[in-house]
């Protein structure tokens, strides 16, 4: 029962915000085409100023909702599954790839209930590619927090991103899936275009947490070079919560670079903003003070009341503040000799 009250705890790290969204989503979900992306669940909550505040997660030594990691190239860290739930235990495992490496041995563990140390290796392969499917022969229990670690042959690991602790995943609960299950049948009936159908079911898999699933719906739209930075905003928050901080960045620069082409305002500081939060998340907090203030001054210039203005001037003084006290984020635990203690 402790378990589960804990994993519970885990899975709701994001605000009354995404509780708000749930009650909201199947009215939203019929917009007009002149509304959809402004109506988009992604796009919504940034209108509304009430995205980046999630109570247990950390980016950049200051609170946010987003997390740390994913910013290393010489390290094979893992794309997927990263900080999300799944809903089930057959899935694929990838990794940024390594200049250099050749083979990549991959292990799949188990946290102790405190996460404090690795207490069970519970599958390990060695593969050429970047990627392998957890064939799911060893259930996994729900309740239970996992971690991908991959070592490259080069000698470097996944171990030594400093998101490796918040880069593992859980099952998604029965009661839970039940419930999108049912949301998905009523978005399934509603006669949406594609991309709209599309975002609203990567704002479903979002709300349970299911960030690996929201990102398997949304990246196939980018294949064909999509013009709508509503996609890419979500990509790059998406990629942002699960600690993935190039990914994260890469998918903003594309919504600022539509947005500008398209004279998006909205989009454009959305984008702004988006990009602030990852160099807050890396510690590259004088290019996220630019940033932050040409954000700012796009909300204002789009409604000066608007609640990102004050959001954003918060966000300048707290960096401010930090940079006056020399503060600097704490040294990242190497989660390496865990690994090897528990071999």
């Amino acid at each position: 029962m402790v378990r589960w009250v804990r994993s519970r705890l885990r899975k709701h790290w994001a605000t009354a915000a995404l509780l708000v969204f749930a009650a909201l989503t199947f009215p939203l979900l019929t917009p007009s085409n002149a509304q959809a992306n402004l109506l988009c669940f992604f796009r919504i909550k940034r209108c509304q100023g009430q995205l980046g505040q999630a109570p247990n997660r950390q980016g950049g030594g200051l609170r946010t909702g987003r997390a740390r990691g994913g910013s290393q190239s010489d390290i094979p860290y893992v794309i997927s599954p990263r900080n999300t739930w799944l809903e089930s235990d057959r899935f694929t495992i990838r990794w940024h790839p390594v200049s250099g490496a050749t083979r990549y041995t991959v292990r799949l563990w188990r946290w102790s209930d405190e996460r404090d140390m690795l207490d069970w290796l519970v599958w390990q392969t060695t593969v050429n590619e970047t990627q392998v499917l957890y064939p799911g022969q060893i259930a996994l229990q729900r309740g239970r927090y996992y971690v991908v670690e991959v070592l490259a042959d080069t000698g470097v690991a996944s171990c030594l991103d400093e998101g490796f602790d918040q880069a593992g995943f859980e099952l998604i609960f029965p009661e839970d899936s039940a419930i999108l299950a049912a949301d998905l049948d009523r978005l399934d009936q509603q006669a949406l275009p594609p991309e709209e159908h599309v975002l609203n079911l990567a704002s479903l898999y979002l709300r349970e947490d299911l960030i690996a699933a929201a990102v398997d719906v949304l990246e196939p739209l980018t294949a064909n070079d999509a013009n709508n930075p509503v996609i890419y905003e979500a990509l790059g928050d998406l990629y942002s919560y699960a600690g993935l901080n190039s990914l994260s960045a890469q998918h903003y620069q594309k919504a600022w670079d539509i947005s500008t082409v398209r004279s998006d305002l909205l989009g454009q500081a959305i984008a702004l903003n988006g990009l602030a939060e990852v160099n807050v998340a890396l510690g590259q907090w004088d290019n996220a003070i630019r940033r932050f203030i040409q954000a700012e001054s796009l909300f204002r210039a789009l409604d000066s009341q608007a609640p990102q203005v004050a959001d954003i001037q918060r966000r300048i003084k707290a960096l401010e503040h930090a940079q006056a006290s020399e503060y600097a984020p704490p040294v990242p635990q190497n989660f390496c000799e865990l690994s090897q203690a528990a071999l």
